[in-house]
């Protein structure tokens, strides 16, 4: 995330980024995970929302897989469906979008800590910003 809404600035416009360098009143702050790999545990100051060592900065992109259902153990590996997953069947229509299925059943369920895909990649670079 690169930004959230903050009715209190204008416009309108948070940096999760500017959050980290807050101490509060009783001498708390953000610290750790992204925060912390962003800003050298907040020894590095001033690094804004579009600099390449913030995960801030709009260009980390992954998929998390969390609870996954397949239940279709004998049916078609191949069916096509719309743009949105939708309206799903065995024969191709007009805008359709081949998927592909195991013939099988299989239940991964959200406690299970399925696979996270691109995490590790570095998309960001000298002038990336968000959204990119």
């Amino acid at each position: 995330m690169s930004w959230f809404y903050d009715p209190a600035l204008a416009p309108a416009v948070g940096r999760p980024i500017d959050v980290f360098y807050e101490v509060t009143a009783g001498g708390e702050r953000a610290s750790g995970g992204p925060c912390g790999d962003s800003t050298d545990d907040g020894q590095t100051l001033g690094v804004t929302y579009d600099d390449p060592r913030s995960w801030f900065n709009g260009a980390r992109h992954f998929v998390d897989v969390n609870g996954n259902r397949v239940d279709n153990d004998g049916g078609p590996e191949t069916w096509f469906t719309d743009a949105y997953g939708r309206h799903g069947q065995t024969s191709a229509f007009p805008g359709s979008i081949r998927q592909r299925i195991a013939s099988m059943d299989n239940f991964i369920g959200v406690d299970a800590g399925g696979p996270t895909i691109g995490d590790d990649r570095v998309y960001s670079a000298a002038g990336t910003r968000a959204p990119n």
